[in-house]
């Protein structure tokens, strides 16, 4: 399964929880830029470290770190002048997508594990319509192996030549030989 296949199982978990965002789910490749479009999750692009398994066949553990980013607004009332309603929001918003991802058996059974789950928000209360942002980091750990590696175009080698000489003291070459080998046959 690649690190695509995992985003976008992402975005289709997040809006089967109908989160705070509703359909408002979106991965890197399709970001909307419509202020009146908030809630929203945004799903970016992942950073990737892999670490080899060892020597000989390619074989990776890969931890892809998702970056995911939820936006949210909640209007001012009187009944709320400290902006408690943002941050309430925001907890119910964090443990949705958490919870939507935690939960869903297709992400597991794609992966090795979610290794962790980092999140921080910010918000602004200071204005009429509070602002809320929610930024997570999802660190999912998958094999990479010979059977996902892409082709690079390589050509087939159909021979080898073997060239050797030995040299005496004075410099001269007393003895040289090619040997050529046909690996077609």
């Amino acid at each position: 399964m690649t690190i695509e296949d995992i985003i976008d199982l992402m975005v289709a978990a997040i809006k089967a929880a109908e989160t705070l965002a509703g359909d408002n789910i979106f991965s890197f490749r399709a970001i909307p830029t419509r202020a009146d479009a908030l809630p929203i999750v945004i799903i970016q692009l992942p950073e990737a470290d892999l670490v080899s398994q060892g020597r000989g066949t390619p074989q990776y553990t890969a931890t892809y770190t998702v970056p995911i980013v939820g936006r949210i607004a909640v209007d001012f009332t009187q009944d709320d002048p400290l902006g408690l309603g943002i941050q309430q929001a925001m907890s119910a918003f964090r443990l949705q997508i958490q919870m939507a991802i935690l939960n869903n058996t297709q992400i597991m059974r794609g992966v090795q594990q979610i290794a962790r789950v980092t999140s921080r928000a910010k918000f602004n209360a200071e204005n009429q319509q509070r602002l809320g942002e929610l930024q997570m980091a999802v660190a999912v750990e998958t094999y990479v192996g010979p059977g996902e590696m892409h082709d690079i175009g390589a050509v087939d080698l159909t021979g080898i030549t073997l060239s050797s000489s030995l040299k005496t003291t004075a410099g001269d070459t007393p003895f040289a030989q090619d040997l050529d080998f046909d690996l077609t046959a």
